[in-house]
């Protein structure tokens, strides 16, 4: 019976064996068998036009437009600041620690790496943000998203549109017959 069972065992160790062998020479020889094109790996493509970037704080003056008509009005704006400073004020003190800031900017920007940082609240460096600094720091936002200075950012306002630039083509020099003629008498004492 046991050896039976041996029997067996070396069996199914020898026939695991052979087509583990087989399956690895199937995909080296179908290696070798792709064509070159079929070898390359796939290109990335290349971006052609304009890139469209929303800024981090457009999440959060996205929020201020209460109309709807796609445009953050100052009142707008100020009525969202003091609302976003009750929110990040978590413990309702009246000041913000800059733990309750990283939090507040993760949820409202997106990330605690977005800008603004810390550095654009707490300006007086006191580890801690008044209701002042905290509209402050927002509203200079507002102003510097109002490109046309009439007192309202539209939502496009708070896009950043980037061109990219055309590829040069690389500049190719030709050269000259005597140039190429001492190049090749060069090239021929190296070898």
């Amino acid at each position: 019976m046991n050896r039976w069972i041996l029997t067996l065992l070396t069996g199914v160790a020898l026939t695991i064996s052979a087509g583990t062998a087989q399956a690895q020479d199937d995909e080296i020889e179908g290696l070798e068998s792709l064509d070159d094109q079929q070898q390359e790996l796939p290109s990335i493509p290349k971006v052609r036009g304009p890139i469209t970037i929303i800024r981090p704080a457009a999440l959060l003056f996205a929020t201020f437009d209460k109309d709807g008509d796609y445009k953050i009005a100052r009142a707008e704006a100020s009525q969202g600041v003091a609302d976003a400073y009750g929110r990040a004020d978590q413990d309702n003190n009246g000041r913000i620690s800059l733990f309750e800031l990283e939090d507040w900017r993760e949820a409202a920007f997106g990330s605690m790496d977005a800008l603004p940082g810390n550095m654009n609240f707490d300006t007086d460096y006191d580890n801690q943000v008044s209701k002042v600094e905290f509209t402050s720091a927002l509203m200079d936002l507002f102003d510097r998203h109002d490109k046309d200075k009439n007192g309202q950012v539209k939502h496009g306002e708070l896009m950043q549109i980037l061109e990219v630039p055309a590829a040069k083509e690389p500049k190719i020099e030709r050269q000259t017959d005597r140039e190429c003629y001492e190049q090749i008498q060069r090239n021929r004492g190296r070898f």
